[in-house]
């Protein structure tokens, strides 16, 4: 796998990951006090949008490559 596509994954699991701590979890309740929920949200909803995208183009790579 080609290092675009680790960092692309990374990334997502990152944001993903970043965006479920905020919501579930009380992980930096005292830095981020307002709009917690929305910025939780976001950067979930963001993560696992690339997360998509990511997945359809190794498929596509892939495919390509088979």
């Amino acid at each position: 796998m080609p290092f675009g596509s680790i960092a692309r994954l990374a990334m997502s699991l990152l944001y993903t990951a970043l965006g479920a701590a905020l919501l579930f979890t009380n992980a930096l309740k005292d830095r981020i006090t307002e709009h917690r929920m929305l910025f939780g949200g976001l950067l979930l909803g963001y993560g696992l949008v690339r997360l998509f995208m990511w997945w359809r183009g190794y498929k596509a790579q892939r495919g390509e490559k088979e």
